[in-house]
Order: structure tokens, then C-alpha cells, then sequence
């Protein structure tokens, strides 16, 4: 997801980025957030559902949530302690992440100003292009998986075929 960030923080001219996944019902975990001004990358914050509820609420039923001020947004102040104020940014692009049907993420954008506060629908479809990327990876990592596990059943498999083989042929001696 490194990539991922720093291109998209470069391409919308950003200040923050990061991609957020559910792990588990009550939580999304930070895979990756970069940091454009100081070049860094963190991973491992945690939004918790309880705390956070309507905001997950939201993720899961809006395809875009767009902010020019997280502090004064009825949603988005909900997450602006945690997300936003530490790092100096209150104007957001959120785009969901989707896998088989599911929301299982979001992709987060994050500036402190702009020349204008309002993100264009361009910006917008970007995020959402970026947020098929993530998908399409996160797709991608499932088969290798899938791909791996079936090799090494293949391989047991064909062990297992040669010891039968071997005391049937003995047997048969």
C-alpha cells in the first residue's frame, strides 16, 4: 500500500493519505497512512466501532464522504480527535473500499488547506479509481493465497499417491 500512497498524495496534492481496513466487526486498523511533508509512512492506528459508530455507520451505507471542516462535520467530528487533529488536517475525501460485495475498508484523504475547500468531482473519481486498486490488490493477494494452498494439497496429494502406490506394489510382490 506504500505505493499507493505516496502516487495518490502526489497526484491530488495532499497532505495525508491512508488506507484503512475492517479488522474484525468492531474495529479498522491503518494498513498504511503517509504522511506527504515529512515522507513517512505509519501503519497500526485502530478507530474503534464503539466510539466511532455513526461514522462507521456512514462508511457503510455513503459511497463518498467529503468534508471542507472534520471539526464542524455532524459525521466527521465523530472521528476528528483520532484522525484529523493530530496531524493538522480537517479537510477529507473518503471513499469506500469494497471486496466481493462487502465494505470492508476506506481510503482517506487528507489536506490542511486548499486553493479551494471543495474536492472536484475529478478528485473524487480518482479516489474511488484508487480505492479499485486497492480492491483489485487486496483480490489479488486472496488468490496467490488460494494459488499456494492448492500447490502444496497437489503436493500432498502426490506424496500421498506414491506411498500408496509403492505398497500396493509391494504387496502385490
Amino acid at each position: 500500500f506504500r505505493s499507493i500512497c505516496e502516487i495518490t498524495s502526489r497526484a491530488l496534492n495532499v497532505e495525508r493519505i491512508s488506507i484503512w481496513l475492517f479488522n474484525g466487526e468492531d474495529k479498522m486498523e491503518c494498513a498504511d497512512s503517509y504522511d506527504e511533508p515529512a515522507k513517512e509512512h505509519s501503519i497500526g492506528a485502530v478507530l474503534g466501532m464503539k466510539k466511532h459508530g455513526r461514522f462507521f455507520a456512514m462508511l457503510k451505507t455513503d459511497e463518498k464522504i467529503l468534508s471542507t471542516d472534520a471539526e464542524k462535520d455532524s459525521v466527521l467530528r465523530d472521528i476528528s480527535e483520532s484522525l484529523f487533529k493530530p496531524y493538522g488536517t480537517n479537510i477529507s475525501l473518503i471513499s469506500r473500499i469494497r471486496l466481493h460485495g462487502d465494505v470492508i475498508g476506506m481510503i482517506c484523504l487528507e489536506a490542511r488547506s486548499r486553493d479551494t475547500m471543495e474536492w472536484s468531482p475529478e478528485e473524487y473519481d480518482f479516489a474511488v479509481t484508487v480505492a479499485g486498486f486497492i480492491t483489485l490488490a487486496l483480490e489479488t493477494k486472496e488468490h496467490l493465497i488460494a494459488d499456494q494452498e492448492i500447490k502444496k494439497s497437489l503436493k500432498d496429494k502426490e506424496l500421498l499417491l506414491r506411498e500408496i502406490h509403492h505398497r500396493v506394489k509391494n504387496n502385490l510382490q
